[in-house]
């Protein structure tokens, strides 16, 4: 996603550079639509972070892992918690992201 707004701003630079007095009203459109296409993307990525997940939690080590990832595997059954919500709630309750499959 980071790519494409990159390539979208740059595309945007090159039209300024090369854009004349009758092109104006071309050059405000894609300047607004830039902006369009930015605050999408942020709220995009605000959701995707508010999304409910299942997670894996190890209350010794206090990491939260994916159910997929190998290290969640390895967790002792009195440590292991399953977990469905927020990437976001897991955190506030004092839990890391797992360093291998970072969810």
């Amino acid at each position: 996603m980071k790519k494409i707004i990159c390539a979208f701003l740059i595309l945007i630079l090159c039209i300024s550079f090369c854009a004349c007095d009758g092109n104006k009203d071309i050059e405000q459109e894609t300047v607004t639509t830039a902006a369009t296409t930015t605050e999408s993307s942020e709220s995009t990525m605000e959701t995707t972070s508010e999304m409910k997940k299942d997670y894996v939690l190890n209350t010794n080590s206090m990491k939260f892992h994916y159910p997929s990832c190998h290290a969640a595997e390895k967790i002792s059954d009195k440590n292991k918690k399953e977990y469905y919500g927020t990437r976001d709630a897991v955190i506030e309750q004092g839990y890391t992201a797992c360093g291998i499959c970072n969810p």
